[in-house]
């Protein structure tokens, strides 16, 4: 039988390899960090501003892992931290609301802020974003008649994070530009309000790594396809 030399998928999935050979890709060499560094490559396949596709050439299934898990927990983001409630009538408690808040990704560079002091009790504009979310449900005075539609019965009754204000710090606006700071997406719902129900609120967000809270994680989805050398056959 003449030689083959395959190299077959192994697939990373978020709590297991699959597919993955005995020795996870290791064994069959001695390890070195010059003979890493040598053959490590990465080519990105495309990139926007939400996703990167990108090959890792060169490299064992194990440290690949590994840079997954780095994206996972050290990378930084900017996060919700804390949300001071002024006013909440709607249906969804207080601590539920705050925790779907810190959840909402932010566009805001990380690069450009420090980390706040654990023991600090304000923020300076250099560590903290201040954002407001304050909507009032109300009966559209104007609505057609013989309309069961929300949308046509009541004004804001459905809360997007498109609603977030962003109250600059000092002299933020001049450093920051409105379109970069605020969430990702403007169409993440965050609550439902009939006439009467009211968020008044004053949010403070502040720079974090995935380790200490999922929240600061900036990698939403990763799909790792690896492909590891099968030994040849004789």
């Amino acid at each position: 039988m003449p030689k083959v030399d395959e190299k077959p998928r192994v697939y990373l999935e978020e709590f297991r390899v699959k597919n993955a050979p005995e020795d996870y890709g290791m064994a069959d060499e001695k390890w070195s960090l010059k003979k890493f560094v040598k053959k490590l490559r990465i080519v990105i396949v495309r990139m926007d501003s939400f996703e990167m596709e990108f090959d890792l050439i060169g490299i064992q299934p194990a440290f690949a892992n590994a840079f997954r898990r780095l994206m996972l927990s050290e990378v930084p983001s900017m996060a919700i931290e804390k949300v001071m409630i002024k006013n909440n009538t709607s249906i969804i408690q207080d601590e539920v609301l705050a925790h779907r808040l810190g959840l909402i990704p932010l566009k805001a560079d990380p690069r450009l802020f420090e980390y706040r002091p654990e023991d600090a009790t304000e923020g300076t504009e250099f560590n903290t974003l201040e954002f407001s979310l304050k909507v009032k449900c109300s009966t559209n005075k104007n609505q057609p008649k013989d309309s069961f539609r929300t949308d046509d019965l009541y004004e804001n009754h459905s809360v997007y994070s498109s609603q977030i204000k962003w109250h600059p710090i000092s002299n933020q606006a001049t450093v920051h530009k409105e379109q970069d700071i605020g969430p990702v997406h403007g169409d993440i719902l965050i609550s439902k309000m009939r006439p009467g129900h009211e968020l008044d609120l004053h949010l403070v967000a502040v720079k974090g790594i995935g380790k200490d809270h999922a929240k600061f994680s900036p990698v939403g989805q990763y799909i790792f396809i690896l492909f590891t050398k099968k030994k040849k056959l004789a």
